[in-house]
């Protein structure tokens, strides 16, 4: 058994919010020449990633997520737009969120127990609330112009449900395994 997990915490999405995120896959794929979709049953919003952890440490990053005060549905989330990025050998594809207040609180919150039980190094960036849709797309015409054709959903769908995840390499790709798993709706 290994000492060590490669670990983060992720919001998941609503049936609504992922069957955009599968529309803006099958967009991708009409235009791009190759691509790598993530599979929908990977999808989410991650809120931290802690990287390697050791084993031990599971049970505080439980018990945080456990003893958070969440008023239930009150955790929504929208797309606001498709974005991209240079990386690799082609372009990533994300779809970013417009999150509900109470979801951004729930966020730190969960930073900032982290931070206080000393399980690992909390970098300090700014959150951006997102989905990964794919990787290493090489596009047959510009970027932008293939992005503003993805859906937008301006009315907010729930996120459903805070999970603890394990992310482990395979021969098969990335296999994102929770945990541990509360539903906030």
């Amino acid at each position: 058994m290994k000492d060590n997990l490669r670990i983060f915490i992720a919001y998941n999405l609503s049936d609504k919010l992922l069957e955009e995120f599968k529309r803006g896959q099958r967009i991708i794929e009409k235009n791009a020449s190759y691509w790598r979709p993530i599979p929908a049953n990977n999808a989410h919003c991650t809120i931290k990633f802690l990287g390697n952890i050791k084993r031990e440490k599971i049970l505080v990053l439980k018990e945080i997520i456990e003893e958070l005060n969440i008023s239930k549905g009150h955790c929504f989330a929208s797309i606001k737009k498709w974005g991209s990025f240079k990386r690799n050998k082609g372009q990533l594809i994300y779809m970013g969120l417009l999150v509900s207040t109470e979801v951004i609180l729930l966020s730190e919150k969960i930073k900032n127990s982290i931070e206080k039980s000393n399980i690992g190094k909390i970098e300090n960036k700014i959150w951006n609330p997102h989905v990964t849709v794919a990787r290493d797309v090489v596009f047959n015409e510009n970027a932008k112009d293939v992005l503003d054709k993805m859906p937008v959903l301006n009315k907010p769908e729930p996120l459903t449900s805070i999970t603890l995840y394990e992310s482990r390499f395979t021969d098969n790709g990335m296999i994102y395994v929770p945990l541990y798993r509360r539903l906030i709706i």
